[in-house]
């Protein structure tokens, strides 16, 4: 009786402890419409690629901005949020890429079309959609988290 009063006092411990750690380390998801997708993929990715990833993706992030996952533009970096979502007046991105701010131009050596800024602006008020898998892949990027060679071999992991 003893032992089985442990056992379940063991198991609801962990339980316990499983329920307040795990949501920790999952990150909000949103599930955004095809549709939303479709115009990410077509549109703002592209567009985030060939413009904004030299200075704020994996390798450079200038001004701690990295705008590489939804997550990461959401936290933005030194001066705040890139996006307020469905609000791009309010955004940031929006203002550094219409040239209003002196002190914020993006990207500082061409600027982008009306329409380019016009898709960026759908897309914040469409509330950023990204895909999932894309924003999972992008955090792990982020982190840099490799199983080296070196790693396997460490003593713990041997027969």
């Amino acid at each position: 009786v003893k032992e089985a009063r442990f056992h379940l006092a063991a198991l609801m411990a962990v339980l316990g402890m499983a329920t307040t750690v795990l949501p920790l380390g999952q990150a909000e998801q949103t599930v955004f419409s095809p549709e939303g997708i479709q115009f990410f993929e077509s549109k703002i990715r592209p567009l985030l690629v060939n413009n904004c990833h030299k200075c704020h993706g994996n390798e450079k992030q200038k001004g701690n901005l990295q705008l590489i996952s939804r997550e990461t533009i959401l936290r933005g970096g030194d001066s705040g949020a890139a996006i307020m979502l469905g609000d791009p007046a309010k955004s940031l991105l929006i203002e550094a890429v219409k040239y209003t701010n002196a002190d914020l131009q993006m990207p500082p050596k061409k600027k982008l079309g009306k329409k380019a800024v016009a898709d960026l602006e759908k897309w914040i008020r469409l509330g950023a959609p990204w895909p999932i898998e894309t924003a999972q892949v992008a955090a792990r990027q982020e982190h840099g988290f490799v199983i080296t060679d070196e790693d396997r071999d460490y003593w713990a992991f041997q027969p």
